[in-house]
């Protein structure tokens, strides 16, 4: 089949996954992917849709060039999305991005027949922002309640343009509080890895190194990892710390070749994401941390052993300390983690699944029933999440939280924030 991917790259998702799709036969085109700071995957898509990216790149946020390229522009997408309805089969929107913010070219893809596959798993797409450390400020500060207010609504009316026009939506059980339908679990989907070639992956530092290389410090923790580290260095425990932010992935894959533990990051929602699964492949063990990984770990693995060494916020420090010691161990996760993403995260393993999807051939056991995401957490700081829902709930009531299709749900998090549910 002939398959539109778009409309952007996710930390190179989507390249990986055309890989592996085509594999299976399919003709992809991957649409609108931009460059990013860590120099992911990138594919050009055809002179026609080429143009229109290019077209909305000039557009870009100063308001002049929005004003003078929005008519232009408009004009262009209208035409991209009726030349792509006849040439593609299959659209998978990433993201939850689409040709126009309104989606109602979702419903237009659905009115002439397509298969419309909407991924709202990768984070921010779908988590709510009072829980979400992506939407905190530069400087790791909460932002106001009307610009949350704000967020939410944007985030609440994507979801819910999706959950009603997509044929299938493929979205994360510990961030999409908002979907009241049925999906495919982007866990038991995968993230698809480009598993390298490396042989003996055993290290022979005299010194254990230890890197942490976060997207972006706020959201994972970075300064609960420093912490660690400095207590660890004041306790006089011998190991040597590498910090990279802002760099290519190229540059940070080289390092992981000479790492011995990871530190992912101290405030996930779920036991490995791409840096750890990227970690997987060299055989490094990784360490993260977060509030209710007790709760996801088991279902995560399943009979597999655990390919990470996940704790609480606070245990980062100990974690790190206890791997340092203990080579053995740090060998065992290492081993784990390279073996399921071998297995279960390979590129060609991810698009069978996607196959799948798109032949509406699914394993029940992919589905994931939306009365069932509970997470409360998020991947803030206890104190922040308190703080932001406060606020909200103070100037703009419960309902604000936009929960009231999970009445269970809401209680929780009013209840997680120390606000009586009943007021």
């Amino acid at each position: 089949m002939r398959v539109f991917i778009g409309i952007g790259e996710i930390a190179g998702y989507y390249s990986r996954l055309i890989e592996g799709l085509e594999r299976c036969g399919h003709k992809c085109t991957l649409v609108g992917a931009t460059f990013d700071s860590r120099s992911y995957l990138r594919q050009e898509s055809s002179l026609l849709l080429g143009f229109w990216i290019k077209l909305s790149m000039l557009k870009g946020k100063n308001r002049f060039s929005r004003m003078f390229f929005f008519l232009p522009e408009l004009a262009v997408r209208v035409i991209c999305l009726f030349w792509c309805l006849f040439i593609f089969d299959v659209f998978i929107i990433g993201y939850g991005r689409s040709f126009f913010g309104s989606k109602l070219d979702l419903a237009i893809m659905r009115g002439a027949g397509k298969r419309v596959i909407v991924n709202i798993g990768h984070g921010s797409d779908s988590r709510p922002p009072y829980l979400d450390g992506a939407r905190l400020k530069g400087d790791g500060s909460p932002q106001d309640a009307s610009e949350y207010l704000r967020l939410i609504e944007d985030v609440y009316r994507n979801v819910k343009l999706v959950e009603k026009y997509a044929s299938v939506v493929i979205g994360n059980p510990v961030t999409c509080h908002f979907l009241e339908r049925d999906f495919i679990s982007i866990l038991k989907i995968g993230l698809p890895v480009s598993v390298p070639d490396v042989g003996n992956c055993k290290r022979n530092n005299n010194v254990p190194r230890v890197l942490h290389a976060p997207s972006f410090g706020p959201v994972k923790g970075t300064h609960i990892v420093r912490e660690a580290v400095a207590d660890l260095q004041r306790k006089g425990v011998n190991f040597e710390y590498v910090e990279l932010q802002g760099v290519a992935n190229s540059v940070v894959l080289e390092e992981l070749i000479k790492t011995d533990i990871l530190v992912d990051q101290a405030l996930a929602q779920t036991p490995l994401g791409g840096l750890g699964a990227e970690a997987a492949c060299f055989g490094v063990p990784c360490i993260i941390g977060g509030y209710q990984l007790d709760k996801v770990v088991g279902w995560f693995y399943g009979r597999r052993r655990k390919g990470s060494f996940c704790c609480k916020p606070n245990e980062i420090a100990a974690s790190i300390e206890r791997l340092i010691r203990d080579r053995a161990l740090r060998e065992e996760i290492g081993n784990a983690a390279r073996e399921f993403v071998c297995e279960e995260w390979n590129i060609d393993a991810v698009a069978q699944r996607y196959d799948r999807i798109i032949r509406d051939d699914i394993e029940p056991e992919w589905v994931e029933k939306a009365d069932r995401v509970n997470d409360v957490y998020g991947n803030l700081e206890i104190e922040k999440r308190k703080e932001i829902i406060r606020s909200i709930v103070q100037q703009y009531g419960k309902d604000a939280l936009r929960l009231s299709g999970n009445k269970s749900l809401e209680r929780r998090v009013l209840l997680a924030a120390g606000i009586d549910s009943r007021r």
